[in-house]
């Protein structure tokens, strides 16, 4: 006879974390995946109360020992990626008369080819970031260029200039007006950029125009470079070398890129996606599959740290409702 857990949560991130804290508050069985691969790994996590300005692996590390220390023997960890994900009516401890229409259990296959069954499955998988295929921008990616002026920003005012890559949604007038706003809280000077496209560059320039200290390049960028600062608050900053024009350095570049879906597994399961490419969930966030349930930035347009935690409980206490409604459980 196969073990069955309640709950096959991949992912070991603040979402997945999460749920596995909720369903353990019910006294369920879960075996939680983490791959150790997270989108957050550059640098400090913020807006997350006494955690502010911290490393995100300090909070997994507390988040998961505790979860380990209190509920111990409820919650398995396994650090493999999950390669296959499928829904199964055989081979389990649960009689077939007994499994609920459409639900599960699951199968799951980690990267060492071991087997886990679970009764409901939760995706806590993660986004990733759709970088531009400018030079050196990975490298600057995390570091000399944010994505979120909540995240990142404030340890830098003061500087002397900041720099917006306007690209995709960043090219539109009135995104771009919110962005120029928030960056006018850290430094009195920014500079534009937008990478060659000068009609861009007109629209932006007429829109721009009333808010001072502010200069639109429209010269294509050459490639991205971290830079020592010798003035400002920050020892490093970036580098934006141009094609044509001279070299400019700020203290940070703005840039907030699309994201995808980090794991196929998704696609593998034929989850429905928005039109933004997160996991389609409905109030109680179950997927269009019944039995999966998504989470956190894989299923939010709102990819925040705390958000996905707080999600994540959530998520935890409607895999639960669902659980004890199970007909094996009256």
């Amino acid at each position: 006879m196969l073990h069955i857990a309640d709950a096959l949560i991949i992912g070991g991130g603040p979402a997945g974390l999460g749920v596995a804290l909720a369903l353990c508050r019910q006294n369920h069985s879960v075996i939680i995946f983490d791959s150790g691969d997270y989108r957050n790994k550059y640098g400090e996590m913020h807006m997350v109360s006494t955690w502010d300005h911290r490393y995100p692996d300090e909070f997994r590390s507390a988040a998961r020992t505790e979860v380990v220390n209190r509920y111990s023997g409820q919650c398995t960890f396994v650090d493999q990626e999950v390669l296959s994900l499928s829904r199964v009516q055989e081979n389990v401890d649960i009689p077939s008369e007994k499994i609920p229409k459409n639900s599960g259990p699951f199968k799951a296959i980690d990267s060492c080819e071991k087997v886990w069954h679970g009764r409901k499955v939760i995706l806590a998988t993660g986004s990733r970031d759709l970088l531009p295929g400018i030079d050196g921008f990975d490298e600057c990616w995390g570091k000399g260029v944010a994505h979120c002026l909540l995240c990142h920003g404030h340890e830098e005012r003061g500087a002397e200039s900041v720099g917006i890559l306007a690209l995709d949604e960043f090219a539109v007038p009135s995104t771009l007006m919110r962005v120029l706003r928030s960056c006018k809280q850290f430094t009195s000077r920014v500079r534009i950029y937008t990478h060659g496209n000068t009609r861009a560059a007109a629209e932006l320039r007429e829109a721009m125009a009333v808010v001072p200290g502010c200069d639109i390049e429209p010269d294509f960028i050459e490639r991205l470079e971290m830079a020592t600062m010798v003035d400002g608050p920050s020892a490093t900053g970036v580098r934006v070398v141009l094609e044509e024009a001279a070299p400019q350095q700020h203290a940070f570049v703005v840039y907030h890129p699309g994201t995808e879906q980090a794991s196929n597994l998704p696609a593998q399961l034929g989850l429905k996606l928005t039109s933004e490419g997160d996991i389609m969930i409905n109030d109680w966030q179950e997927t269009s599959q019944p039995g999966i349930f998504a989470t956190g930035d894989c299923a939010s347009r709102h990819k925040y740290f705390a958000t996905a935690s707080a999600m994540g409980n959530l998520t935890g206490a409607s895999v639960a409702q669902q659980l004890q409604a199970d007909i094996r459980y009256i």
